[in-house]
């Protein structure tokens, strides 16, 4: 009985109490942010070890070049029709514009023209409004040619919402699809989160990245069920997924490249190009498209789609799509381990340190594996779809100790450095207390 006591006292009672500590500072509001600042860090670390980016998506970015070519933003409408109808010809299997076109123009119809040429395959882009419906504007109450999503299991009501829409004007809405390109700031101003489903009243309609991958599968919402807080399920004859989200619909982004990781072709270089190759029959060589997802984007800093992401305040916000586009397609999500298990864990690792590094130092041992347990996560077993890809693929995890929330896999050093720091509040209290708890 004296031995299980004196066990207790020296070996479990140490790691409960300062994984106790841990699991408390992990509930603040500044080791959050701390959190936040270590995965954002880790996330552009990792960035250097990527495979090769997925060769289905190609983004058509509207950068420095395009702007000196085509003059200042915005450019007329004709231009994006002639894009539309040139690239069209070289047979995409979608067109997702991140860019919107919610007031009326008399070049319309030329945007048309070239959706027409790919019917179904064309992505315009709305955006949610806390502004009260303006029948005189492109804002409406509920978009009325968008498919709203109708199989939801659990409480439609906490999914990310908005009043109202800024939709695509009313001939390119009947000419093509319309998703939403929302990509809201989180608490510190970073977009760690993205929305794939926003609700405006009481309908629930798909984000750009959800319906470009419908698109691109030849799917469309009739084909999805969401279960909120859990997931979302594509359920196709042929493709299937299971979308991770949280209760507002929202889908922790596993970024795994910045913009010079994806394939990126100048807006004005396919202009000119595909113009010249297909509508002037010139033997021209141009990048191949067939079949592929093109992301229509801003890339310029000089234009106004860019915000904080974890790669750099200045972000091209259409990487935000391309990076969920790329998560979906190879069902390769940042997933987030149940706590308690790990935690627990973390202490019963503690506890069996102490006893097998006896010593005057035993206590210290025992909290210090259980801090190296902590401090290197948990990365998920891959599924036998994953282990034909490529190996050099890092694995993600969640780290749980109170200086990294939700993480990837750390490198050593950070392991080293989580375990010291856990380590730190023990030696302290340890050299002020006496030992009190289990001398």
């Amino acid at each position: 009985m004296k031995s299980a006591l004196i066990f207790v006292q020296r070996h479990v009672l140490p790691a409960v109490v300062f994984f106790g500590l841990a699991l408390a500072l992990a509930q603040t509001d500044w080791l959050q942010r701390f959190e936040n600042i270590t995965l954002d860090l880790r996330t552009r670390w990792r960035t250097r070890f990527q495979p090769e980016a997925d060769p289905a998506i190609v983004i058509l970015g509207i950068d420095d070049n395009s702007l000196k070519i085509f003059d200042r933003w915005p450019w007329p409408r004709r231009v994006h029709g002639q894009m539309l109808y040139a690239v069209a010809q070289a047979k995409p299997g979608v067109v997702a514009w991140d860019i919107l076109f919610t007031e009326p123009s008399e070049q319309d119809l030329s945007i048309v023209a070239g959706a027409k040429q790919m019917p179904g395959k064309v992505i315009f882009a709305a955006y949610s409004s806390d502004e009260p419906p303006d029948p005189a504007a492109a804002a409406t109450p509920v978009p009325d040619r968008p498919e709203a999503i109708t199989r939801i299991e659990g409480d439609p009501t906490t999914i990310y919402s908005a009043v109202s829409a800024l939709l695509p004007v009313a001939p390119l809405r009947a000419a093509g699809l319309t998703a939403f390109v929302d990509t809201p700031a989180g608490p510190d101003g970073v977009r760690r989160v993205a929305p794939m489903l926003v609700r405006v009243q009481d309908r629930v309609y798909p984000s750009l990245s959800l319906q470009t991958v419908l698109r691109y599968w030849d799917l469309s919402v009739a084909d999805v069920r969401v279960r909120v807080g859990d997931a979302i399920y594509v359920e196709g004859a042929k493709v299937r997924r299971r979308i991770p989200i949280d209760a507002s619909g929202g889908y922790l982004v596993n970024y795994r490249r910045s913009i010079a990781g994806f394939n990126v072709l100048s807006y004005s270089t396919v202009v000119t190009d595909f113009t010249q190759r297909y509508l002037q029959k010139q033997d021209l060589k141009v990048p191949e498209v067939a079949g592929k997802i093109l992301l229509v984007g801003q890339m310029s800093t000089g234009l106004s789609d860019n915000g904080p992401t974890p790669f750099s305040p200045e972000t091209p916000l259409v990487l935000v799509h391309a990076n969920v586009v790329e998560n979906i397609l190879r069902e390769d999500y940042a997933r987030q381990l149940p706590e308690i298990p790990v935690w627990l864990g973390g202490v019963g690792v503690g506890v069996a340190g102490g006893a097998v590094l006896r010593g005057k130092d035993a206590p210290t041992s025992g909290v210090g594996v259980g801090a190296t347990w902590a401090g290197a996560g948990v990365g998920r077993a891959p599924r036998p779809t994953e282990l034909r890809q490529a190996a050099s693929r890092p694995s993600e995890s969640r780290s749980y100790t109170f200086v990294s929330a939700v993480s990837y896999r750390l490198p050593p050093w950070n392991t080293v450095r989580s375990s010291s720091i856990l380590l730190g509040p023990y030696l302290s209290m340890r050299k002020a207390t006496r030992l009190r708890l289990w001398a």
